[in-house]
């Protein structure tokens, strides 16, 4: 491959060799990637695809979108595990092809930007991370994306398409996630005042009846969807897409409920190296002016929704994924402009890649040689599996890293583009290859389904979130029995099934059906005649 098909394109090579060790290292992951494979199952089981069930029961969480995309695929390559894995990576590399697209409408005189943008966002943690994940955010970067692609048309004289484009991106969102999109896409719209370009390319009267117009086709879009599935659903479920998933969130988070503060200290890990590198940071940072309206519109796109999802009150990590194209593009506007060198330039991120590399070292190697070290260590069971190999490989990328000093911003971006795919790659192989035992249900699914068609009830002791129903491929819900005292449930249920969960795995002579590492603990399956042992279950 010649240097310049490398750089136009190679990220989408480290894109599928990331996803290609993902998907042979990693399961499905318990609750959130399960619980939605398995909404998409359930949609597809019984026929209905306007309103999503989970073990049985409407599922108002998530609109349907993903699991539309997942049975596009089962419909052409038949029910199978690996394409509902794909889905929601095919959008992140989406995100990333749009992001480029917008980088050239902003900078059409500087291809050097737009071809660098889509390799920092391969060189950014979580992005690369989170995006071998089967989850909705990267459905909201590429929409969001997109729809900065329509107010870029906008600016350029192109209102009606441009507007157009925003509205289909909403519709989409809302589709994909809920109303949430808006807060990506809305900012930098009612902002315009303070970003568009001097001239006389926009009339504000005009470009507020833009976007306007935009919402009201995005929300056409989401209702299309909206309303028969309300019908078809109840109330409850109709309340529940059209009120509770969307000022319920904003007003008191069902769940995540994290304070104001929560994002800030964790920003410098999610957009990890980049905030390490002082070449991206030289030459100090001073406010815009208008010939520099594309940072402008960048702001307005970042600062806004990271401070609307500061104030939510329900708050996690993922939330923030379509801000990152975002920093994306002003990350790479200053790279181009080559930075003074400095000797602390590749150091710094070397030094947390050493560090984390010998942590993954120490580790494994002090569990093995000096196991009193961890006695008193509750930990998953599983970090003494952990391969030093990965760490050593951390090692020595930091120690590659320190050559890199010389060359030109630009070049060196690329190259440090390259780490996180390598460490993502690193702790897939070596990390999440011995975790993968205690988060891979697929045996316990199969054996569920087995019971369930010889017409023995299965219960689960806790709350369900359908993690074994797309696995097993379950037809009939699974019972929850929470607070039943279990004699009395075998007792009217002597074939019944009972699935729990263990700090601690079960004793010798207990008479466990089956059981395995889950997480932190252990998932057992029991039968009546584990009571007769004398057996003490939780409560």
């Amino acid at each position: 491959m010649n240097r310049k098909l490398w750089l136009d394109f190679g990220w989408v090579l480290v894109w599928v060799i990331g996803l290609t060790v993902a998907l042979l290292v990693r399961p499905l992951l318990p609750s959130d990637e399960t619980r939605y494979v398995s909404a998409a199952w359930e949609m597809w089981t019984r026929g209905d695809f306007l309103v999503p069930h989970l073990n049985g029961q409407t599922y108002s969480h998530k609109p349907p979108l993903m699991f539309w995309s997942i049975h596009a695929g089962w419909s052409i390559f038949g029910v199978n595990d690996w394409w509902p894995r794909m889905v929601s990576p095919l959008a992140g590399l989406g995100a990333m092809f749009a992001s480029r697209l917008l980088a050239k409408y902003l900078w059409p005189d500087r291809p050097e930007i737009s071809r660098l943008v889509p390799w920092l966002l391969t060189g950014t943690l979580f992005w690369t991370l989170f995006g071998t994940v089967t989850m909705f955010d990267m459905w909201n970067a590429l929409f969001a994306v997109i729809g900065l692609i329509g107010v870029v048309r906008a600016v350029n004289g192109k209102m009606l398409s441009g507007f157009a484009v925003l509205g289909i991106a909403i519709g989409l969102g809302v589709l994909a996630k809920g109303p949430v999109i808006l807060l990506y896409t809305l900012p930098p719209v009612v902002l315009a005042p303070w970003w568009l370009p001097q001239g006389p390319r926009v009339q504000l009267q005009h470009w507020y009846l833009g976007l306007l117009g935009a919402i009201i086709l995005g929300a056409a879009i989401g209702l299309c969807w909206a309303i028969p599935a309300a019908l078809s659903g109840g109330d409850a479920y109709a309340k529940a897409i059209f009120w509770g998933q969307t000022a319920g969130r904003v007003e008191k988070s069902f769940a995540h409920s994290r304070p104001l503060w929560w994002y800030l200290p964790l920003l410098p890990a999610l957009l990890f190296p980049w905030v390490f590198w002082p070449r991206l940071w030289r030459g100090g940072y001073a406010l815009p002016d208008r010939y520099n309206w594309q940072i402008r519109l960048a702001i307005c796109w970042w600062l806004p929704a990271f401070v609307a999802f500061s104030f939510i009150s329900g708050k996690q990590p993922h939330y923030l994924l379509p801000m990152f194209p975002a920093f994306a593009l002003m990350a790479a506007a200053r790279l181009v402009k080559n930075r003074p060198f400095g000797q602390w330039d590749q150091r710094i991120p070397a030094i947390f890649v050493l560090l984390i590399g010998l942590v993954l070292v120490l580790i494994p190697v002090s569990s093995q040689f000096s196991p009193d070290i961890w006695a008193d260590v509750k930990g998953p069971f599983w970090l003494e599996d952990i391969s030093p190999v990965g760490g050593v490989g951390m090692i020595a990328l930091a120690i590659l890293m320190l050559g890199w000093n010389k060359s030109e911003s630009i070049e060196i971006a690329w190259k440090m583009a390259l780490i996180t795919p390598v460490f993502v790659a690193l702790i897939h192989l070596f990390v999440f290859s011995a975790a993968a035992p205690a988060f891979d249900l697929k045996e316990v699914s199969r054996l569920i389904s087995t019971y369930q068609k010889e017409g023995k009830p299965v219960a689960w002791r806790q709350k369900y979130h359908s993690q074994f129903h797309f696995l097993g491929r379950l037809i009939q819900p699974v019972l929850v029995v929470k607070n039943r005292p279990l004699k009395e449930w075998f007792a009217d249920n002597p074939e019944g099934i009972m699935i729990m969960t263990h700090s601690n795995p079960p004793e010798a002579g207990s008479k466990v059906r089956f059981f395995q590492p889950y997480r932190g603990g252990y998932l057992a399956v029991w039968g009546a005649e584990a009571l007769a042992t004398g057996i003490e279950f939780p409560k």
